[in-house]
């Protein structure tokens, strides 16, 4: 009977231990590094007058933000007045800084930001959405979202637009996310393909709905341990359809049709 017992208190140990040691990798997995603190530009000036284009962005985070500054009436040295932006939905949703007189600039196509709400801040939340009013950009703080972030959108001479496009992700050959316009690939979806492991590659299908036959293959590897970091991108298919490039810049794929490029 005391074998008995023995016995099962050894196989209770490994049992506890095992999952001990499953749960203290889950958590260095989930240990994120911080991510980067993003400001509005302090200031904007304009050397012309309704001429976006000669405007500049003083102070803050400046290569966050389009370089087009809209509504800009007058040649004038314009004040941050407030912000508004996207908060625990991550996706890439917008963030927007706005200025006295007018002027406004818009995050950048292949950012990924949203309001960084912690106390002694501005932040006034709303669902998913968040407000900042002060005139102190330290006080209205976005930082970038941990997470793989699809980037469809381009600028053209006359504008600026997005293609709508079908997606299906894979890791370890097992489907874990798919459907039209997705915008990133967060970190509870990306472990549930890739287990606990530091690196792990995830395979990208995509094109356009309608016409499967034009789909590109692509995958990315990236890094559990480091706010999904892109290590690295490969495009396995032919560029007939389009490209799928890593940021320069940002922890961002970017799509491209070749009628857009």
């Amino acid at each position: 009977m005391r074998k008995i017992i023995d016995i099962f208190k050894v196989i209770s140990i490994c049992v506890l231990v095992n999952c001990l040691s499953v749960k203290s990798a889950h958590a260095f997995l989930q240990k994120a590094v911080p991510t980067k603190t993003v400001y509005c530009p302090e200031k904007i000036s304009c050397a012309k007058t309704n001429n976006t284009y000669t405007c500049q962005k003083l102070g803050g985070t400046p290569e966050y933000w389009e370089n087009n500054v809209n509504y800009v009436q007058a040649t004038q040295v314009q004040d941050f007045e407030y912000a508004m932006a996207s908060v625990g939905a991550g996706g890439g949703l917008s963030a927007t800084c706005y200025y006295r007189q007018g002027g406004k600039l818009e995050v950048v196509f292949e950012a990924n930001i949203e309001a960084q709400v912690g106390r002694g801040l501005k932040w006034i939340v709303n669902e998913s959405s968040a407000y900042c009013y002060s005139n102190n950009v330290k006080l209205c703080p976005l930082h970038e979202v941990p997470e793989l972030f699809f980037n469809t959108c381009y600028s053209f001479q006359n504008g600026t637009g997005c293609s709508t496009l079908d997606f299906e992700i894979y890791a370890n050959n097992k489907l874990i996310k798919a459907g039209y316009f997705l915008r990133s690939l967060n970190y509870d979806e990306a472990l549930s393909g890739c287990g606990s492991v530091k690196q792990c590659k995830i395979d990208i299908v995509w094109g356009p709905k309608t016409r499967k036959d034009l789909f590109v293959k692509g995958s990315v590897v990236i890094d559990l341990t480091d706010n999904m970091k892109i290590i690295s991108v490969t495009q396995d298919s032919p560029d007939t359809f389009g490209t799928m490039k890593k940021s320069e810049k940002f922890n961002t794929i970017n799509f491209l049709r070749r009628e857009d490029q």
